[in-house]
C-alpha cells in the first residue's frame, strides 16, 4: 500500500512517539507535571482536606449594641445589603428581677421597616447581664419565661422582624434542660409564624475549660434553632490577663470540634470580633475600634502584628492592648473558610474598622 519512502515515514513518525511517550511517562512519575483536575475534587494519592472554593463571597451579620446605634446604623446604609446580611439590634433583655426590658434609643419598627425595605434581614437579640447561677431562678421558673416568651414573641411580631437572636449566656449544666425547652417554646411560636430563630452560645472545644459552657449542647440547640452563632471570641478579656482575643489556632480548634457535632452545618455562623483590650496597671478596658484610635491618640506606642490573631499589639508605659482591626477581622475569616464556614457575625458594628467592607474576597 505505501512506498518504500512512506513506510521509512511512518516507522519515524512511530518512534518519535514512543520516546515522547516515555519522557512522559517519567516526567509524570517524577511529579513534574501538574496532575490537573477540578479544585473540589481530590486525587487519589492526597489524604488531606481540599480547600474549600466558594461560588459567593462570605456571608456577613453584624451585631448593633445599643449604646453604638448610630454608629452602626450609618454603617449598614453606607455599606448596603451586598455587604451585610442581616443585622442583630440587642433591644431585648432579661432584666435583673427577670422580666423582659427593652433597651435602645431609636425607634424600633421605623428600623425594622427601613432595613428590610433594603433588603437586610432584621433579627433582633434577647440578650442579659445576668449568667450563670443568676439566671437560675428565670429558668426554673415556668410563668416567668412562659411571659416573657409571649412578650417577646408578640413584640417580634408586631415589629415585623424576621426572627429573633437569643445571647444568654453562662448557662450551668444543671439549667441545660430547662434552657432546651425555653428555646424549644421559642422556636415553636416563631416557627408558627414563619419567623426565625437564631442562638448564640459560647465557643467551645473536645475539652471544655470553663463551666459556663457546660450547659449549651450545641447539637441538640442546632436542631432546636434555624442558626446557631458561635462567639468565637474573648480568648482572653477584662477577666484574663493581656493575650489575643480570638487566636487563629484556636479558632481551627472550636472550628473542627463544632463540625464533628452538628449534622447540618450549614446553621453555623462564626463570631468576628471587631474591638480589642487595653490591660493596664489599674484597670482593663474593652474599646471598640474607633475608641481604641481615640486612646491611643497622642500616645507614645509601639505596634506590631500577633503572629497567631493577625491582631495589633500596640504597648506603650503602663498598658498593654491587643485590637481587633480589618486586617486580622479578615485573616480569622480566610482561616474559617478554609476549615468550611462561610456565614460569620461581627460583634459589633458600630464603630468598627470599616476598611473591612472593602475587601475583595476570592471565590
Amino acid at each position: 500500500m505505501f512506498g518504500k519512502e512512506g513506510r521509512g515515514f511512518y516507522i519515524a513518525l512511530l518512534v518519535i512517539f514512543l520516546v515522547l511517550l516515555t519522557v512522559l511517562i517519567f516526567l509524570i512519575r517524577k511529579g513534574k507535571v501538574p496532575n490537573y483536575q477540578f479544585k473540589n475534587e481530590v486525587s487519589s494519592s492526597i489524604t488531606e482536606k481540599p480547600e474549600i472554593i466558594y461560588k459567593s463571597p462570605p456571608e456577613i451579620s453584624g451585631w448593633i449594641a445599643w449604646w453604638k446605634e448610630k454608629e452602626a446604623y450609618d454603617l449598614v446604609v453606607k455599606v448596603g445589603v451586598k455587604s451585610i446580611r442581616s443585622i442583630s439590634p440587642v433591644w431585648y433583655m432579661v432584666s435583673t428581677n427577670l422580666e423582659l426590658l427593652e433597651v435602645g434609643q431609636n425607634d424600633k419598627k421605623e428600623v425594622v421597616n427601613k432595613y428590610k425595605d433594603k433588603g437586610i434581614i432584621v433579627l433582633p437579640t434577647l440578650g442579659s447581664e445576668l449568667s450563670g447561677k443568676k439566671l437560675t431562678p428565670f429558668f426554673t421558673d415556668n410563668k416567668k419565661t412562659k411571659t416573657l416568651s409571649e412578650k417577646l414573641t408578640t413584640d417580634i411580631i408586631e415589629l415585623g422582624a424576621d426572627g429573633l437572636d437569643i445571647d444568654l449566656e453562662g448557662i450551668e449544666l444543671e439549667n441545660k434542660e430547662l434552657y432546651e425547652s425555653f428555646l424549644v417554646g421559642l422556636s415553636g411560636a416563631l416557627k408558627s409564624n414563619n419567623l426565625y430563630l437564631s442562638v448564640t452560645i459560647h465557643a467551645q472545644t473536645s475539652t471544655p475549660d470553663w463551666e459556663g459552657v457546660l450547659g449549651q449542647d450545641i447539637k441538640n440547640i442546632s436542631e432546636i434553632a434555624d442558626e446557631v452563632r458561635i462567639m468565637t471570641y474573648d480568648y482572653h478579656s477584662g477577666d484574663s490577663d493581656a493575650g489575643p482575643i480570638a487566636p487563629l489556632s484556636w479558632l481551627s480548634e472550636v472550628a473542627k470540634h463544632n463540625l464533628s457535632i452538628v449534622t447540618n452545618k450549614n446553621k453555623l455562623v462564626f463570631g468576628i470580633p471587631s474591638y480589642g483590650y487595653v490591660w493596664g496597671n489599674a484597670e482593663t478596658k474593652g474599646l471598640q475600634y474607633d475608641e481604641f484610635e481615640r486612646f491611643i491618640d497622642n500616645v507614645n506606642y509601639t505596634s506590631e502584628r500577633d503572629a497567631d490573631s493577625g491582631e495589633l499589639i500596640i504597648k506603650s508605659l503602663g498598658f498593654t492592648g491587643y485590637l481587633s482591626d480589618s486586617e486580622s477581622m479578615i485573616r480569622k475569616i480566610d482561616l474559617l473558610r478554609s476549615l468550611g464556614i462561610n456565614k460569620f457575625v461581627i460583634w459589633h458594628l458600630g464603630g468598627m474598622d470599616e476598611k473591612f467592607f472593602e475587601t475583595q474576597w476570592s471565590n
